[in-house]
């Protein structure tokens, strides 16, 4: 009995677990900025990392909104100090002409800078950064060509409907990053265009947004190894009548 119990408890926590989709139980800061003027226009973006922009984001939901809490010198050097996911991104709509296809909005990003801590220009590839679309782990799109010089990363949500994508930094801008205070989170970003959209429906764009975690974005994978294994577990101590 005293085992099925502490199965269940581990099957509630499980159960609690957020599955592909980052929580802020953790503390989670972000800033928002205003994406280019023009698409396929290529713009430099540096923010400074110390009070009065950064924002506070108790749940994800929170996460972008422009009215959230100021972050104090305090939580922002917490943050730094246990930096578990950085992402640089964007709100865009996606449009569609009714029959189910999709014309997606979506983002180029280039020359990524932590404070000269961490940077990257993905001459060579994507150099450990991936996606997320509406706070699930994807992937993204590289080119050798069209940075701002040189490779670049994409990212673009084949889904109609408005969605929150972001740039996932590797594991070099993770970790103690407490340095940064003070300094610069600097890239360039860009807007991506696509005429091939409806007149009467086409893409829009809301803004940018770049988002700094003590908490790992998880990956989709990971609960269902979990749930997996405890199902197996639970399979096994499953009641069993006795044969005579």
């Amino acid at each position: 009995m005293k085992a099925r119990t502490k199965l269940l408890s581990l099957l509630v926590a499980v159960a609690s677990y957020p599955c592909g989709v980052e929580v802020a139980s953790a503390l989670t800061i972000y800033e928002r900025f205003a994406l280019p003027a023009s698409q396929d226009s290529w713009q430099h973006y540096s923010l400074i990392l110390q009070p009065d922009a950064w924002l506070i984001a108790p749940t994800p939901a929170d996460i972008g909104a422009p009215g959230g809490s100021p972050a104090s010198v305090a939580q922002i050097h917490s943050v730094l100090g246990s930096l578990g996911a950085a992402e640089i991104g964007g709100v865009c709509s996606s449009s569609s002409n009714g029959s189910g296809t999709i014309f997606p909005c979506g983002f180029r990003m280039d020359n990524p800078n932590l404070a000269s801590l961490a940077t990257d220009d993905f001459t060579s590839g994507t150099s450990g950064w991936r996606g997320t679309e509406n706070r699930v782990v994807t992937s993204l799109s590289w080119a050798s060509s069209g940075g701002n010089p040189g490779g670049v990363v994409a990212i673009q949500p084949f889904a109609a409907g408005t969605s929150l994508s972001t740039f996932l930094a590797s594991s070099a801008y993770l970790g103690n990053k407490d340095l940064a205070y003070g300094q610069t989170l600097s890239f360039d970003f860009e807007t991506i265009s696509n005429p091939s959209a409806p007149p009467n429906a086409p893409i829009s764009y809301s803004y940018g947004v770049a988002i700094l975690s003590m908490e790992a974005v998880p990956e989709p994978s990971t609960c269902a190894l979990i749930i997996g294994g405890l199902g197996a577990v639970g399979w096994l101590m499953r009641p069993r009548r006795l044969l005579n």
